[in-house]
């Protein structure tokens, strides 16, 4: 339970969850005690277990203005150099559409195999989940679409950027 309500919107679940406490008897308990639940929230002020120590002081926010009619636009991808869908992607990959993903990546990342590694992944340091434990290990996700082998060998006679341009659409 106190994952959920960790979660965005989160507090919507306790009306639920008081509706289900108040129809079973499985507690005994016939009264919410307002003073102890007082206490209980004083004390957690300075409780050493509800400290997060290790979160960085600087505020994740997003520096353009936000548009009229979508008030969410992710600091991942506004972090991003290159402005990548990180949450889509992500969506996609966790659907285990790997090529989907890839195809994404693509629209913005014309080599993801290079900037998997040598990013300097911003989006790591603006990713929302900071606000609950961890950031999401996004390049290592990037490069996880494209470990499907694809059953061709390619040599590679130069380097040029029509090779590349031609490369990089390979399947």
């Amino acid at each position: 339970m106190a994952t959920d309500l960790l979660k965005p919107g989160g507090y919507l679940r306790l009306s639920a969850c008081m509706r289900e406490l108040e129809g079973s008897d499985a507690w005994g308990l016939d009264h919410v005690d307002v003073e102890r639940l007082n206490r209980l929230a004083a004390d957690a002020l300075t409780m050493e277990y509800t400290q997060k120590h290790w979160k960085p002081e600087e505020r994740i926010e997003v520096a353009e203005d936000l548009p009229l009619t979508d008030c969410y636009v992710a600091p991942c991808v506004t972090a991003c150099a290159i402005k990548q869908d990180i949450p889509e992607y992500i969506r996609l990959l966790g659907e285990h559409r790997y090529a989907d993903a890839l195809e994404l990546i693509y629209q913005h990342n014309a080599l993801p195999a290079i900037t998997g590694h040598i990013c300097d992944h911003q989006c790591q340091y603006n990713c929302t989940r900071l606000d609950y434990d961890s950031a999401l290990n996004i390049r290592e996700l990037k490069k996880k679409s494209r470990w499907k082998k694809v059953g061709m060998n390619i040599s590679n006679a130069g380097t040029n950027p029509p090779v590349l341009v031609h490369a990089i659409r390979l399947p």
